[in-house]
C-alpha cells in the first residue's frame, strides 16, 4: 500500500498494487474518489452524492441525497428517476426528451416543436409546432384542432364533426349518411345521403326539402302552411 497526502491542500492519496485499487481523499471537502483495477470510478462527499463512471462504456450513474438517481451515458443519452414524486426524466441523443409522473402519465417532446402526452385513462394528446392540437381516448372518439381554428371530432359511432370558429359554420356526419350543417346566420341543413332528400331551415323558422327529383318544398312551422317553390 503506498500513500501521500498534502498538507497544503488536504488531498491525499493510496493506491493498493494487490487489487490496484486506488483511492483520492479531499479532507477540506470530504470528497473521495476510487478507482479499481477494471477502470470503474467511484465518488463520494459528506452532503451524500454518490456517482460510479464506467470509462469502458461512458456510462455514469449518480444519486443526490433526496434520493434522486441520474445516468448518461456515451452516445449522449440523460436519464433521472425521482423515487420521491415517483417522476422520470430522459432525454435521448437525437434531442427527444420523455417524462413520467405519479398520476401515471408519460410525456414526449421532440426538437421539431411536436409535443405527446397519454395519461392513465389511455387519452393520448399531440400538439405540433404549427399550433395543431390532437387527442384520442380508449372510447374511439378522436379531437383535432388545426391552426386555422377549424375543430375536428369523430366518435366511436362513425359521427364526424368540424367546426370553423372563423365563420361560425358547424358540420356534422352521422353514421346512417345523413350530413348537416349550420352557419353563423342560424340557418341549418341537413342531407340524406341514401334517398337524396336534402333539407334547410333559416332563422325565420321556415323548414325547405327538396327531393332527388328536383322538387323543392317550404314548409311554415308558426301557420302549418306548405308550398312547392319548384
Amino acid at each position: 500500500m503506498f500513500s501521500s497526502q498534502d498538507p497544503t491542500t488536504g488531498i491525499g492519496f493510496s493506491f493498493d498494487p494487490t487489487t490496484g485499487t486506488g483511492v483520492s481523499f479531499d479532507s477540506t471537502t470530504g470528497t473521495t474518489v476510487v478507482a479499481d483495477a477494471s477502470g470503474y470510478i467511484f465518488s463520494s462527499d459528506p452532503q451524500g452524492n454518490v456517482s460510479a463512471t464506467d470509462p469502458s462504456s461512458g456510462t455514469t450513474i449518480a444519486a443526490d441525497p433526496n434520493g434522486v438517481v441520474y445516468a448518461s451515458d456515451a452516445l449522449g443519452g440523460f436519464y433521472a428517476s425521482d423515487p420521491n414524486t415517483s417522476s422520470s426524466f430522459a432525454y435521448d441523443p437525437s434531442g427527444v426528451a420523455y417524462a413520467s409522473d405519479a398520476s401515471g402519465s408519460v410525456y414526449a417532446a421532440d426538437p421539431s416543436g411536436n409535443v405527446f402526452s397519454a395519461d392513465p385513462s389511455g387519452t393520448v394528446y399531440a400538439q405540433d409546432p404549427l399550433g395543431g392540437v390532437y387527442a384520442s381516448d380508449p372510447s374511439g372518439t378522436s379531437y383535432a384542432f388545426d391552426p386555422s381554428g377549424v375543430a375536428y371530432a369523430a366518435d366511436s359511432m362513425g359521427g364526424l364533426y368540424a367546426a370553423d370558429t372563423n365563420t361560425g359554420t358547424s358540420y356534422a356526419a352521422d353514421a346512417t349518411g345523413m350530413v348537416y350543417t349550420s352557419d353563423a346566420t342560424g340557418a341549418t341543413y341537413a342531407s340524406d345521403l341514401n334517398t337524396g332528400y336534402t333539407y334547410a331551415a333559416d332563422a325565420s323558422g321556415t323548414i325547405y326539402s327538396a327531393d332527388p327529383t328536383g322538387a323543392v318544398f317550404a314548409l311554415d312551422p308558426a301557420t302549418g302552411l306548405a308550398w312547392q317553390i319548384a
